[in-house]
């Protein structure tokens, strides 16, 4: 690589540092302590030259991402059938298909339920927005 081409991905990388930190700190002002240390985890790894863009665009990594839109997906497939929400049973079966284990399931609902569109109607029970 060039001078020149190197000087301009550092400059950008030193963008995507800044943008995570300022990420974290605003994350910290809502409240979200979790979230913060996620942003300030992906600015720590691109300045050590290990950049994770899944990290940075989502502020989880990308393995977690697929397995909370799996479980979306089920819910989504599933919900016509269930008004009331779909059973907690019925989802942790389901995802098995997709090699989530079942003690990761309510984890990563619960995640989902701050993260995405998600929420519990009622106790053992999912639903969409």
């Amino acid at each position: 690589m060039d001078e020149v081409a190197e000087r301009l991905m550092a400059n950008e990388v030193a963008k995507l540092i800044k943008a995570a930190k300022k990420f974290a700190n605003r994350a910290e002002e809502l409240g979200r302590p979790t979230a913060a240390s996620k942003f300030r985890a992906a600015a720590e790894q691109l300045a050590q030259g290990e950049p994770h863009v899944e990290i940075i665009a989502t502020g989880m990594p990308s393995p977690v991402v697929q397995n909370m839109n799996h479980l979306m997906d089920i819910i989504r497939e599933l919900e016509p059938n269930n008004k009331l929400g779909v059973p907690i049973e019925e989802i942790t079966r389901r995802a098995a298909q997709f090699e989530i284990p079942a003690d990761r399931v309510v984890p990563l609902l619960k995640r989902g339920s701050r993260d995405m569109g998600i929420y519990s109607p009622r106790e053992g029970y999912w639903k969409t927005f």
